[in-house]
């Protein structure tokens, strides 16, 4: 069955083709086939220039589409027309060349592609600038300035710590406890410190026996 020759087929695009796209395709053949860059078939070049010309003044006219559209529907179902169009193979005179059926195929899907990116990087750009993250709450952050202990023949135990608060103005829970042979004992207090302050904090203990490796601890967690 011989190929239905359309303005659609020299411009190298679909029937259902947007206005976008029929201007993007005769833009490209057009610079494709400028005569000036074929100086050795500068004639053929104005011919095929000819034809994209008269291709895209019916497509992108909406009337004179219609009429067009109407016309390959009556040769698709055996009609006649009075149009100069004809529904025959058409002869190299009046036909563009295939090869560049895939270029245009590859300019358009390229020229896509490339616009949802773009649409892409825009829409995170917004999204960043309407909905910043917000920025981390700041927090007390302790520091260990002097610790001692001490375990007393009566089984009483002391625990002295001094802290520095290095970052904002918060609440810490300090733990403190004496590891002795298997055994340990741990007490905690919970804390208020100003940014930058200096606090020391006692911990006793009762019924501790010594042991041959005592040793004692500390922890410092903020609550903000």
């Amino acid at each position: 069955m011989s190929r239905l020759q359309t303005h659609y087929v020299n411009l190298q695009v679909i029937e259902t083709a947007s206005p976008e796209v029929i201007k993007g395709a005769y833009k490209h053949l057009c610079q494709k086939w400028h005569p000036d860059k074929h100086p050795n078939q500068r004639a053929e070049a104005e011919r095929i220039t000819k034809l994209l010309n008269e291709a895209y003044d019916v497509l992108s006219d909406a009337e004179k589409r219609r009429a067009h559209d109407a016309w390959i529907a009556a040769q698709r179902l055996g009609g006649t027309s009075a149009a100069s169009e004809s529904n025959e193979e058409p002869s190299p005179e009046t036909q563009l060349p295939r090869s560049t059926t895939f270029m245009v195929a590859v300019v358009l899907t390229v020229y896509f592609v490339a616009l949802f990116q773009f649409w892409g990087w825009v829409w995170q750009a917004l999204d960043t600038i309407v909905s910043p993250s917000a920025p981390p709450t700041p927090t007390a952050m302790c520091r260990l300035v002097t610790k001692d202990g001490h375990i007393q023949k009566d089984g009483t135990a002391q625990i002295s710590v001094v802290i520095q608060n290095d970052g904002a103005d918060g609440t810490v829970l300090i733990d403190a406890g004496i590891n002795v042979g298997s055994g340990r004992a741990e007490k905690s207090q919970k804390l208020r410190v100003k940014s930058g302050e200096l606090k020391s904090v006692e911990f006793s203990f009762t019924n501790v026996a010594r042991g041959s490796h005592d040793m004692y601890w500390f922890r410092c967690t903020p609550q903000n």
